[in-house]
């Protein structure tokens, strides 16, 4: 099966004002990305450095999507060109927001307005170290924000892009993420439910991978408590009685192979570990049998 069957890529060329515009389609992950970065260099090849992406018909970037991004933004600065984004869906949009991406790449929702900047010889260009340090962001996996509910859905889809780097199943992704939400509304709604130094509520999301794991660390700052404390619910029980609580905390353990409470030593909070294993099947076969 070609790359280019799962990511399609369109090329429109205009060589006498030296630009192109590549139109995708499809899933932009660890396994597209090589696919993709061939097409860019396709163009450095033709000396074609305002490129205008259009990712209306993107299902979702991948934190390799995002790497690669960053690497075309440098290489086409580096040769005096331009490149924009266009059609960001939403949660894209928040997660680049979520990385502080939104300050980095030139975004736009039209492409009348967005063909128009290729030309824009103002367009601030940005110091290599402002994009080397994006960069170092994004491999990093890592961010923080305020305990509020609202941050939520950007949080997901943080876990979301970064998690599409292995070959989880659609089933095991959405439960994935169904857990990393129970985790991030219980230290919101429980843990600082009496804190009071609103300045202070932040949460910290780390995602590391490795080729058979997912692991997620989330960090807060509010007091620390033993959990061993609480026992889970037996399901069953607690559904007849209709009680209302702890079912978040049964999701989470059920739904991820290991979950660990530690305290945070030197500091106040807590931190909660999570790991998902991997099945032992490659991305290859993976997507051979999604096909057949």
């Amino acid at each position: 099966m070609a790359r280019d069957s799962i990511l399609k890529v369109n090329n429109y060329f205009d060589d006498l004002d030296d630009m192109c515009v590549l139109e995708l389609e499809g899933a932009i992950d660890a396994y597209t990305v090589f696919y993709l970065r061939e097409r860019f260099e396709d163009l450095y090849e033709r000396n074609c450095y305002r490129v205008l992406v259009d990712c209306q018909l993107v299902t979702y970037i991948s934190s390799s999507g995002i790497e690669l991004f960053l690497t075309v933004l440098e290489t086409i600065q580096e040769n005096k060109g331009t490149f924009v984004l266009t059609n960001l869906a939403e949660k894209v949009i928040e997660v680049f927001n979520l990385l502080g991406l939104t300050n980095i790449f030139s975004i736009y929702q039209d492409n009348d307005e967005a063909i128009g900047s290729l030309w824009n010889i103002s367009q601030p260009i940005l110091p290599q170290t402002e994009i080397r340090d994006a960069l170092a962001l994004v491999s990093q996996t890592e961010v923080e924000c305020p305990a509020e509910l609202e941050y939520l859905s950007s949080i997901r889809n943080f876990v979301h892009s970064v998690a599409l780097d292995l070959p989880f199943s659609d089933k095991e992704l959405h439960f994935l993420l169904l857990a990393i939400d129970e985790a991030i509304s219980n230290v919101i709604r429980h843990a600082y439910k009496n804190f009071p130094e609103e300045g202070k509520k932040l949460i910290r999301v780390k995602v590391e991978l490795n080729d058979n794991s997912l692991t997620i660390r989330v960090k807060d700052n509010a007091p620390s408590f033993d959990p061993s404390s609480h026992q889970l619910p037996d399901l069953q029980k607690h559904l007849e009685q209709q009680k209302g609580g702890g079912l978040g905390r049964w999701l989470m353990f059920n739904i991820m192979d290991s979950v660990q409470y530690l305290p945070r030593s030197g500091t106040a909070g807590n931190e909660l570990v999570m790991v998902k294993y991997v099945k032992r099947v490659s991305l290859r076969d993976k997507l051979f049998k999604s096909k057949s």
